[in-house]
């Protein structure tokens, strides 16, 4: 559970990250519930600035939202965390915001084999099943995320 505000916070965005579809007040909602429910009472002490509540991704397309859900189905999200925000590794790449024609150009040369290193050899079983429709619907999520 969360410690702190920040943690509550951090937790909402990974939540948002994930496809949280939520207003701004309900979001607020639930970042007071988490905080009231798991942070120590000094944490709730007002601050002279609240911590920004998380941005929703509201203007994904559908080849995105698709790509969203792909992304999780395909289980990338369990290495490269919330909408390739957060990698477990330091060695793993941050995904968010990079160059769709890149991200499927990486995609390819993994499930191909040009690019065979430690880092992706777990990586190369996942992604063979993939198709190119999934792969750029991925891309597209992906390419869209700050």
């Amino acid at each position: 559970p969360p410690a702190t505000k920040a943690d509550v916070v951090a937790l909402v965005q990974r939540m948002v990250g994930n496809g949280l579809d939520a207003s701004e007040a309900e979001l607020g909602a639930i970042i007071r519930y988490l905080a009231v429910t798991y942070t120590k009472q000094s944490e709730l002490q007002p601050s002279k600035q609240a911590p920004p509540l998380p941005q929703k991704s509201a203007s994904l397309n559908s080849l995105q939202k698709q790509g969203m859900e792909l992304y999780s189905q395909r289980y990338c999200v369990g290495c490269h965390g919330p909408a390739g925000k957060s990698p477990v590794s330091p060695n793993y790449p941050i995904l968010a915001g990079q160059k769709k024609d890149y991200l499927i150009q990486q995609f390819k040369d993994i499930q191909s084999g040009a690019r065979n290193n430690g880092i992706t050899s777990t990586m190369s079983a996942l992604v063979q099943p993939v198709t190119p429709e999934e792969i750029s619907a991925i891309a597209s999520y992906l390419s869209a995320q700050q």
